[in-house]
């Protein structure tokens, strides 16, 4: 039984659903930069867990995204490298999958309102997987 607990325990906040992954809170980056917080590394280091542990996950594509505040420009380009930082942390995790990293900057919004909750749901990574 405490394998199980700890396989649960690893697992916390990390769900797959069907072709991707979902993380019980998104991934939190220094303003306007692509530095991970530490606030988000128990949940990335879950995620490596739960990527490390499932054998028929073939391929993970890391998709950047931003809320439309600043310029598209600059927002595309810091998606990119936030995506980029999310690999380079699951690598150095030992995760040892096929990975990619794109970035849709502002592009593709879950929401359009001009809130602060909208905006925090379009600031996003998103992990879609393939599996063998």
């Amino acid at each position: 039984m405490a394998g199980c607990a700890a396989t649960k325990n690893m697992s916390q906040g990390v769900k797959i659903v069907g072709d991707h992954i979902e993380l019980q809170d998104h991934i939190h980056f220094e303003t306007g930069k692509a530095e991970i917080k530490a606030d988000s590394h128990d949940q990335l280091n879950r995620l490596a867990w739960v990527l490390k542990h499932n054998d028929d996950i073939a391929t993970i594509h890391i998709h950047g995204h931003t809320d439309k505040s600043g310029d598209a420009a600059f927002n595309q380009t810091l998606s990119e490298q936030r995506a980029a930082s999310v690999q380079a942390y699951l690598t150095a995790q030992g995760v040892e999958k096929n990975m990619d990293a794109s970035g849709f900057g502002q592009d593709k919004p879950l929401c359009e309102e001009d809130t602060d909750a909208c905006r925090s749901k379009n600031r996003r990574v998103e992990f879609i997987i393939e599996k063998s």
